[in-house]
């Protein structure tokens, strides 16, 4: 069963992701900061992340350049998930290493459909 850390500061939405993933039969990690998400992808077996863009510690952006610097993460799958709405941040997100750029509100088929997309033998 593929892993999937979500990085999101808001427990509403965090349980929203990991229900909708879980119900798609991906095991959900959770994580509210930025620290934690960094620290959990790169000591836990994570198949695929998605960052919330604003949280508190480190911000998505900044989690997302940490784990593309190493070389044993550059491949790993990374979803960008943020109300920050607007064509330069959407680059900036890919210009940084983001995978997919998802914005808030999303529906969660939305992100199933993301995931399945970066995860295909999921």
């Amino acid at each position: 069963m593929p892993r999937i850390l979500i990085a999101e500061d808001v427990p509403d939405i965090a349980d929203i992701l990991r229900i909708g993933l879980e119900r798609e039969k991906f095991e959900v990690v959770i994580t509210y900061d930025g620290k934690a998400a960094l620290a959990t992808a790169m000591a836990e077996n994570i198949d695929l992340a998605i960052l919330d863009v604003r949280m508190p510690g480190l911000d998505g952006m900044t989690v997302l350049r940490e784990l593309r610097a190493m070389a044993t993460l550059q491949q790993f799958p990374i979803i960008l998930l943020t109300a920050l709405i607007s064509p330069d941040e959407e680059a900036k997100g890919y210009e940084a290493g983001a995978d997919a750029y998802i914005f808030k509100p999303f529906r969660i088929t939305e992100v199933v459909k993301e995931v399945r997309k970066l995860l295909p033998a999921a």
